[in-house]
């Protein structure tokens, strides 16, 4: 399918099942659209007045996408999007966080 015929960019078209999802600048910043096969209507599905979404990824039930450093879930039954909280912890002991006893009431902090 040929998603955009403006002078826009499309980028990474995903097809599932209820259409064809994509990322655009046509609105402002690059965020996600859906194109139905049926009706052949397009639809932006994240409302994005901030930074360009850089990537994205189908997989089962939803859509990843990377916006400003932090990766975000878009599902597909819900059209709602979440950030996806990750933590990693540093590769030297040293500064890893750490609990320690407080000799006073030799609770953990």
């Amino acid at each position: 399918y040929l998603v955009s015929t403006s002078t826009f960019h499309s980028l990474k078209q995903f097809i599932i099942i209820s259409g064809i999802y994509f990322l655009s600048d046509r609105s402002g910043p690059m965020t996600l659209f859906a194109f139905d096969t049926k009706s052949k209507k397009v639809t932006q599905v994240i409302q994005n007045s901030g930074l360009d979404i850089k990537w994205a990824t189908a997989g089962p039930g939803a859509i990843a996408y990377e916006q400003f450093g932090s990766i975000h879930l878009f599902d597909l039954k819900s059209n709602k999007s979440q950030k996806v909280n990750i933590r990693v912890n540093a590769d030297q002991l040293s500064v890893r966080p750490r609990g320690r006893v407080c000799p006073s009431t030799r609770a953990s902090l």
